[in-house]
């Protein structure tokens, strides 16, 4: 999995907008200026894979610095995006993310949440040799905010395809606020 320093404020706080499943495309879907205003103000955003098209990466570029991971209903050669899982590098934790929950917990899945009957604590911090704070995932256009043994399971939703449209038609985000090894969770309907 590629690491990367999620960047922090000067009190060691960070704030990630996440993203996934907007599946945009150039005279199709576009993604909504409603996604643009919930992430104003966080430091770095994570796509969480099957954006459609690149052009959202640089769009989401245009309030944050971006990460992606890749799902199936993206660009092939597009070097943004990170394939088998990353990992986001917070203070005194790390954060793993993936398009598919699959991915990063052996025997899990993100249709209808799966999991493993094993401690997924003890699953991920084998692999990783340091303290996990939560899972990242997409795949299911639902969103899902989640603890099991002590680890945050957040799924964002999405923005342009959810399972369950809000009032304005569109579906939802999240924010998560990391403050040491605190973690502060939000689904963001928009």
């Amino acid at each position: 999995m590629i690491e990367s320093e999620l960047p922090r404020r000067p009190d060691g706080s960070t704030v990630l907008g996440i993203v996934a499943d907007t599946h945009c495309r150039a005279g199709g879907i576009a993604l909504p200026d409603a996604v643009l205003e919930a992430f104003r103000g966080v430091d770095s955003i994570l796509h969480l894979g099957d954006m459609g098209e690149a052009a959202v990466l640089d769009r989401l570029a245009a309030v944050a610095p971006v990460l992606a991971t890749r799902g199936g209903d993206d660009p092939p050669h597009e070097p943004r995006l990170v394939a088998g899982g990353r990992v986001l590098a917070a203070a005194d934790l790390a954060l793993v993310a993936a398009f598919e929950l699959g991915e990063l917990v052996p025997g899990a899945k993100s249709q209808g949440l799966e999991l493993p009957r094993e401690p997924l604590l003890a699953l991920l911090d084998g692999r990783l040799r340091r303290p996990v704070g939560a899972v990242l995932f997409a795949g299911t256009h639902a969103p899902v905010l989640a603890m099991r043994d002590g680890l945050l399971l957040l799924n964002p939703g999405s923005a342009t395809l959810p399972v369950t449209r809000g009032p304005s038609g569109l579906g939802t985000v999240a924010r998560l606020t990391i403050r040491g090894s605190a973690l502060f969770p939000e689904i963001v309907q928009l």
